[in-house]
């Protein structure tokens, strides 16, 4: 499945991200929200990416900002995450 028609789908899970939360943390908890068991796993969020430099990328999430604009796209445990500072959307990867 091609990214773009995975994004036409509504996503499996949608988590907001809490103002004292890092993005990594709200990666993790929208994965659990999708079954997924982090903690179960071989891999690691810091296997595909690193959490410090995702955690600073996005910072403190500030609707007011320009930086609230921010995406990044991760593939993690048959998952697809779109993380930005105000939210994660999780997607069922589909064969």
């Amino acid at each position: 499945m091609h990214q773009l028609e995975l994004f036409e789908r509504s996503p499996d899970a949608r988590t907001v991200v809490e103002p004292s939360e890092s993005a990594t943390d709200a990666l993790v908890r929208a994965a659990r929200r999708t079954d997924v068991d982090p903690l179960d796993r071989e891999n690691r969020v810091q296997d595909v990416v690193d959490g410090d430099a995702l955690d600073q990328l996005f910072g403190e999430a500030r609707p007011d900002r320009d930086q609230s604009r921010a995406k990044l796209v991760v593939a993690l445990w048959d998952r697809t995450f779109v993380l930005t500072p105000l939210e994660v959307e999780a997607y069922r990867t589909l064969s």
